[in-house]
């Protein structure tokens, strides 16, 4: 789950969160029933979060979906990390030239943290952009160091896991080509 991208076609579910005056909000979106064209239903949880840790449930409106129970396994949870960079043209057109599709960014670091902040493991990409650890079952962020030569740095994403997962994070980063 991450936040919701206007880029992204097909998401069925993201989260937003942000600081208010007693805390955070923290809203939860899952959608179902054809989500490539923006899923036909839609249900949406607020959450408050005092500054003392206390969570509350503010609002839960919309379809009601069916979110299936988690089913985790035995053994650590597998996290492939996908770095990549575009525009790599110009100018997009369409259909898509495949030689304009983001490039992946070899050799940058990747550090895992637990929910505590801990630091948990640091990795750097392969040549085809990717950085993979095994974790126990939790929750955790993933944070994308900044690459010379490529402008900003990707957002920190979160995710949890349960044992035997496997969860796909990708991290985009910006050529400063237009």
């Amino acid at each position: 789950m991450s936040p919701p991208r206007a880029d992204l076609i097909g998401g069925s579910s993201s989260f937003e969160a942000f600081a208010d005056a007693t805390g955070f909000t923290v809203k939860i979106t899952v959608g179902q029933g054809d989500c490539q064209a923006g899923c036909i239903e839609k249900h949406t949880w607020q959450y408050h979060v005092d500054a003392d840790g206390t969570v509350t449930l503010a609002d839960d409106s919309g379809d009601a979906i069916v979110v299936p129970p988690a089913t985790g396994g035995d053994g650590p949870a597998r996290v492939t990390v996908q770095l990549s960079a575009g525009p790599v043209c110009p100018v997009e057109s369409i259909p898509p030239d495949p030689s304009c599709a983001p490039r992946s960014v070899a050799n940058a670091e990747v550090t895992l943290y637990d929910a505590e902040g801990n630091e948990i493991a640091t990795a750097t990409s392969d040549e085809d952009g990717k950085v993979s650890f095994e974790v126990e079952a939790g929750a955790y962020f993933a944070v994308a160091q900044p690459v010379d030569g490529l402008m900003g740095t990707p957002e920190a994403q979160a995710f949890a896991v349960l044992g035997g997962d496997q969860v796909a994070l990708l991290f985009g980063y910006d050529t400063g080509i237009r």
